[in-house]
């Protein structure tokens, strides 16, 4: 048996070329330029910039966001609209600002937290130039608001397990305290 005929290179000829190895490496090569293209952040060229709360909220009439007491937080979305039709989430790739500046506060990721009562606009600018605003109302940031025990303290008990039986839970209670 001679083993060197294994170690022999393999050639092919024009002709011999399966095209599986054709196709993979077509596909190879346009993942690598995908990849390039990200990794250098380029933004796709959009036509249109929606700035909302949520995917089915766009055609609402009112588009006002509110938000009501000092505990309030909401995620917006800014959504792309593409010259092909297609929609991008654009959350992470705009610049948020909110004016008057000491009403709610918008962090880099699209989170608002109210600052004061009062009303504000939020504008989201994408590098391209495109930007997007809305409205939003502050309300009841002063109230505190009273715990309601069933629907605040319960499900942080039933999170940390602490209303099994095994704990606060069984009839006893424990360490005086009991459910």
């Amino acid at each position: 048996m001679n083993s060197m005929k294994y170690l022999q290179p393999m050639t092919f000829m024009h002709g011999d070329v399966p095209k599986r190895i054709v196709a993979a490496a077509l596909f190879a090569s346009a993942f690598v330029i995908s990849a390039r293209a990200e990794a250098r952040n380029e933004e796709p060229l959009a036509a249109s910039l929606v700035l909302h709360v949520t995917a089915t909220e766009a055609a609402r009439p009112d588009p006002t966001l509110r938000l009501t007491g000092r505990d309030a937080r909401q995620q917006l979305l800014a959504t792309a609209k593409l010259p092909t039709g297609e929609s991008r989430d654009f959350t992470r790739r705009v610049a948020y600002e909110a004016s008057p500046a000491d009403v709610v506060r918008v962090d880099n990721t699209g989170l608002v937290t109210p600052l004061r009562n009062g009303k504000a606009i939020i504008a989201a600018k994408a590098a391209s130039g495109l930007s997007a605003t809305l409205p939003v109302t502050v309300e009841q940031f002063d109230q505190s608001p009273s715990v309601n025990f069933p629907n605040r303290i319960v499900p942080i008990f039933t999170k940390t397990g602490c209303n099994g039986g095994g704990c606060h839970g069984k009839s006893a209670g424990q360490n005086g305290f009991r459910l």
